[in-house]
């Protein structure tokens, strides 16, 4: 915050020079100055913005991970359960091999929090903490497809949203889980995809339209969408991933007296 290139102070040094060159609003120094303090506004807002999504699309990157490395520990869980009640049966010691099994269910617990029941056999049952099956004799598979997330990607469940649901199942049995996958480093991932981030770039997106509408009513068109002449309408749906193209208008980078001017040539500063 005190190099002073945050998203804070670029719109302060806007106001300070608008509050310059409404003393001289003649000035062209000063007109230019505005523009460039405008620039360096939007500029910084694209930089932010374009950070959020490449971490989203990072975080559905390693929840891929994250959901591979569940199969896999439920995959090892199979085996060993497997192998203990067959020697559970035999009347042979199978420490070592129950041993090896809880290891696999701690490292499963650290990707998602789950709920595990022991049966007198040596066996074992495995839910997801909202009692969804992910093992029980035989592994369940948990199915993710990562695919590229834009401003406007969401999960939903009904209808679907455009980013893929995490599933478990096969055919018709299968079952969108992504909503009641909570705890551990999966359940983080997802808050983080799905919630912390998107709110976020909501909080960017609403601060570029109000400083656009701001000037805007007081006829000056100084921002605009990335092709330099048109803004989006005042509905939240419209101005979605509007922080990620911001941009100054071309018609004030080609003539830096609308500054002080305005759209109308009429002079909107004294």
């Amino acid at each position: 915050p005190d190099a002073g290139i945050n998203v804070a102070a670029r719109l302060t040094d806007v106001r300070d020079k608008y509050v310059r060159l409404a003393a001289t609003p003649e000035s062209n120094i000063l007109q230019t100055d505005v523009l460039i303090a405008a620039d360096e506004f939007a500029r910084t807002m694209r930089d932010v913005s374009r950070t959020i999504l490449d971490t989203r699309n990072a975080v559905d990157s390693e929840l891929s991970q994250s959901i591979a490395g569940m199969n896999s520990f439920l995959s090892q869980i199979e085996t060993l359960d497997s192998q203990i009640i067959l020697a559970k049966q035999k009347g042979s010691g199978a420490g070592e091999l129950e041993d090896q099994r809880d290891a696999a269910i701690v490292g499963l617990s650290k990707l998602v929090e789950i709920r595990v029941l022991r049966r007198n056999d040596g066996s074992v049952a495995i839910t997801t903490a909202s009692g969804v099956g992910l093992f029980d004799k035989v592994a369940q598979t948990v199915n993710h497809r990562s695919t590229p997330i834009d401003h406007t990607s969401f999960h939903r469940t009904s209808p679907p949203g455009s980013i893929p649901a995490i599933t478990v199942g096969e055919g018709s049995s299968v079952r969108d889980i992504t909503s009641i996958l909570s705890g551990g480093r999966i359940g983080g991932l997802l808050a983080l995809r799905d919630d912390e981030l998107p709110r976020m770039q909501a909080e960017l997106d609403n601060l570029a339209f109000q400083v656009e509408a701001r000037m805007r009513s007081n006829g000056t068109t100084l921002f605009t969408k990335a092709d330099g002449v048109s803004a989006p309408p005042g509905i939240p749906t419209a101005y979605v991933g509007f922080a990620g193209e911001i941009r100054v208008a071309q018609a004030m980078m080609d003539d830096p007296r609308l500054v002080s001017l305005g759209d109308r040539g009429q002079e909107v500063l004294s």
